[in-house]
């Protein structure tokens, strides 16, 4: 009897298993339906262009296939795509697209490759971030020769890391332009004359780091800060030591390449003691420019690199102060180089008209081209015995200077020189009395 209802179980339980695999199966279908495209739904497509000729949206049923709409129109200004591809059918949601610009007229070339170019641009935009990607769909990979050549309206322009092309003279005559690229160098496959006008360049820079303060325009990178660029018309212009940004402090390392250029207006500037590199032409057309206010000491001042001449705000200006013991600032005629510094670099003490003498420790083994150019005031006394063969051979422009002295004295009508390391004297002049 057990036997035989084992045997009617089994039997049942063989019946039972296609039905229950069957309602297994059509549980599964109903999921799968669930996550089917909703069929016969309408989902709308609204497109926001900017400024530019109104767009109607597109209403359709899900799944079905759309017609990308024309390019939108905006005087003035090229489109270069939506912020979003716009798909090929109709999604699941509504969805808004946003026109993307560029000011001026920008021409493009689109090759098979999937790659784009710019050709050229006409335009007066003072600013330019270029996209790396063009209709979204098309990577921007080259700027072609003289492509913004005569932009003479446009101060920046960012340019991104897609970029692995650029042409001959691309910004040629662009003078007042500032060039930012995302590149943390500049790619190989640039020529060698793309930047032929020489115009300022920083590597390793987006959008995001470029910062404006008090109308002083920085880049910030790794805690430190670069002024790019002064936008103001102020008389008195003080750089600080630090910029907060991003929660961090940097401070201010560098004066960029022509970053005061043709600030008309300036009469005085505080230089911070932060700042060890001025480049190229930094003061270049401030002819009002009088008065250098600097924080730190001449050991720190030393410390200083300068690009050339217009670079030392001392180019222009009359007078040069630095703190006293009071912490007040006071003008310097006289200067000890300490014995801590060996190099007087290019351009160090260039311009320094107001300072009637600079002793020069016998450690300075070197120093740089035109060090004391345009000093006409200035009296040079050299501690060492001989002149090291590490000094340029324009380190002093024709400055009276005298070696093995420290300083000069004058007694009973007699000029001497004296070097205070050995202690010996030496007339070199007399008095009219």
């Amino acid at each position: 009897m057990k036997k035989l209802k084992k045997i009617l179980a089994l039997t049942l339980l063989l019946t039972l298993i296609p039905q229950l695999c069957s309602c297994n199966s059509n549980n599964n279908s109903l999921d799968n339906n669930s996550s089917l495209v909703d069929e016969g739904k309408t989902h709308t497509l609204s497109f926001d262009t900017d400024g530019g000729n109104e767009i109607a949206p597109i209403v359709q049923e899900t799944g079905t296939n759309i017609k990308i709409p024309y390019d939108p129109i905006k005087e003035g200004y090229t489109f270069i795509g939506w912020d979003k591809k716009v798909p090929d059918t109709m999604p699941n949601s509504d969805m808004i697209f946003k026109a993307q610009w560029i000011e001026g007229t920008m021409r493009f070339s689109i090759e098979r490759n999937g790659t784009a170019a710019i050709i050229s641009y006409k335009g007066e935009a003072k600013e330019l971030f270029l996209p790396n990607v063009i209709y979204n769909e098309y990577k921007l990979v080259e700027i072609r020769e003289n492509a913004f050549a005569s932009c003479t309206e446009l101060t920046s322009i960012t340019i991104p890391n897609s970029v692995v092309t650029m042409g001959r003279h691309a910004f040629y005559n662009c003078d007042s332009l500032i060039i930012y690229c995302e590149s943390t160098a500049e790619p190989s496959g640039w020529d060698l004359y793309w930047n032929y006008s020489d115009r300022p360049v920083y590597y390793g820079v987006t959008r995001d780091n470029i910062v404006e303060k008090d109308n002083i325009i920085y880049v910030m990178q790794n805690e430190k800060a670069i002024v790019v660029r002064y936008i103001g018309s102020d008389a008195y212009v003080t750089i600080p030591r630090t910029i907060e940004f991003n929660g961090k402090t940097h401070y201010v390392t560098s004066i960029g390449k022509e970053a005061f250029y043709y600030c008309t207006s300036l009469t005085s500037i505080t230089l911070p003691i932060s700042a060890t590199e001025i480049g190229k032409n930094t003061f270049l057309y401030c002819p009002q420019l009088e008065n250098v206010y600097y924080e730190g000491s001449i050991e720190d001042w030393c410390h200083i690199t300068f690009g050339n001449g217009t670079s030392n705000p001392m180019y222009y200006a009359k007078h040069f102060y630095m703190l006293n013991g009071k912490n007040e600032y006071e003008e310097v005629t006289s200067i000890e180089i300490p014995d801590t510094i060996t190099r007087i670099n290019d351009y160090q003490f260039y311009g320094f008209n107001n300072v009637t003498s600079i002793t020069i420790s016998s450690n300075v083994i070197d120093i740089g081209e035109n060090a004391f150019q345009d000093c006409s005031s200035l009296t040079i006394y050299c501690e060492t015995e001989t002149q090291p063969s590490g000094w340029d051979s324009n380190w002093n422009n024709n400055c009276k200077a005298y070696l093995n002295a420290s300083g000069q004295v004058t007694i009973n009508g007699l000029i001497y020189t004296y070097n205070k390391i050995n202690s010996t004297a030496i007339v070199v002049d007399h008095t009219n009395d």
